[in-house]
């Protein structure tokens, strides 16, 4: 049997589509590669070789034991992350991350890949398998399918999947252990295989032969948009069907609702809309001049839905988030029975303004509405931020746990549509004072 040395596995990768000078992330089984002179550190060795001086290697290095905190210094890495990734992270000039999800890497890009802060759920874009897709890195499957590509579920993560099963971790705060309880986009991953396909049928997967192994060879960035184009037509084609009995995907398929019913959050959103209606008409029954504060109304129809047998609710967070989608609606439609009139009318004051009036007219409620509509069809995570913040009155840190992503992208989304929408709002008031038809108006 051939002994591959590093050379020629280095010829075979360049060979595969390795880019000199480039990010590379790889998930490897040595077992499928060996024999190599020198071992894990010989394919190791090849790996840079093929990378070049100015390429950046990467490999995954979280631990196996998520009951004891992680010691970036001294932690194995997982076995099932395989011998090469355990050996790789304690090689010298190799930086590893200093948090549980850790990732190693070696090379120019190495710090801004691992540098960031524990990053919940793990894979989210401010995380190092994001940081690779930023930097437009390549993914070697080296003896592996897709079941260990860890990019697809950044791409569940940017194409908001439902789906998130209660997990945990232990770190030290103080010196002491202390335990996190977070919720992750997890399942079994074996449909993760669907992305061969995929792939292939657009001819952005490469794959050849690296030493005794089958090599897969993709961009970052072609894995995530394949995956988030089918993710966004089917949020749970990564879960085996129910009659498929996977427990792992099951648990996956139950945390979406605690009844398997398509149709539960519809119903929960009629139910908070019809009860935040009743609300919204008895402030506007009240003294002359009363405002419509749509925090005050959210937390309040919480308080008396909270307890509702009727509701399925994961937790507070999710209420916030269809109440925050409810507390919209229903100020639409009372602005749209009150008509346009720019004067008179009740008043709404929002939580959050968008470098505009806080305190809106029914016509500004139209307008912002019409706005809300367009920027969800643009971009559908940053509508629920801005519903969230808005209507809801929820916290950057609320926010993020009700929209399942992470607290710098909220942040980040949060300042996007908040510019963008102050840019359309403006220029739908300005259109109105001139006397010009909104869009959907009647010339």
């Amino acid at each position: 049997m051939t002994v591959w040395t590093a050379a020629e596995l280095a010829q075979q990768l360049g060979a595969l589509g390795v880019r000199e000078g480039g990010v590379l992330l790889v998930h490897t089984s040595f077992r499928a590669v060996r024999p190599v002179e020198g071992g894990p550190l010989g394919l190791i060795e090849a790996l840079r070789l093929a990378l070049g001086p100015e390429g950046t290697l990467v490999m995954p290095s979280w631990p196996g034991n998520d009951d004891e905190p992680f010691d970036p210094e001294t932690t194995p890495a997982a076995r099932d992350l395989g011998v090469v990734a355990d050996t790789f992270w304690r090689q010298p000039g190799v930086r590893r991350s200093r948090h549980f999800f850790a990732f190693a890497a070696s090379g120019p890009a190495a710090e801004r890949i691992t540098a960031d802060p524990l990053p919940l759920p793990p894979h989210i874009p401010e995380s190092p398998v994001g940081r690779v897709h930023e930097l437009d890195g390549q993914v070697l499957l080296l003896g592996v399918g897709h079941e260990a590509n860890t990019t697809l579920h950044l791409a569940e993560i940017i194409a908001d999947v439902p789906y998130r099963v209660p997990k945990s971790l232990t770190v030290l705060r103080d010196g002491r252990p202390e335990r996190i309880e977070y919720g992750e986009n997890d399942h079994c991953c074996r449909r993760f295989a669907l992305a061969d396909d995929w792939l292939r049928e657009r001819g952005l997967q490469r794959e050849g032969r690296v030493g005794n192994a089958d090599a897969r060879l993709v961009r970052s960035r072609d894995v995530v948009d394949v995956a988030v184009e089918r993710l966004r037509r089917d949020p749970l084609v990564f879960l085996h069907p129910p009659e498929a009995g996977c427990e792992e995907c099951d648990a996956a398929r139950r945390s979406v609702s605690d009844e398997p019913d398509p149709e539960a959050l519809d119903r929960n959103f009629a139910i908070v809309y019809d009860q935040l209606r009743r609300l919204a008409a008895t402030v506007r029954r009240g003294r002359a001049g009363e405002t419509l504060n749509t925090t005050a109304l959210v937390h309040e129809a919480y308080m008396k839905l909270a307890g509702s047998a009727h509701l399925t609710w994961h937790d507070r967070s999710h209420f916030f988030r269809i109440a925050a989608r409810a507390m919209r609606q229903v100020l639409a439609n009372a602005a749209a029975r009150q008509g346009t009139a720019k004067r008179g009318g009740a008043l709404v004051t929002l939580h959050e303004g968008v470098n505009a009036p806080t305190v809106l007219t029914p016509a500004d409620v139209l307008d912002l509405d019409r706005a809300l509509a367009e920027l969800g069809e643009r971009n559908p995570r940053q509508l629920a931020v801005v519903e969230c913040r808005i209507f809801a009155g929820l916290s950057v840190e609320e926010t993020a746990e009700a929209v399942g992503t992470s607290i710098p992208t909220v942040v980040r989304d949060w300042r996007f549509a908040r510019a963008w929408l102050s840019t359309r709002l403006r220029e739908s008031w300005a259109a109105s004072a001139a006397g010009e038809p909104e869009n959907g108006d009647a010339a």
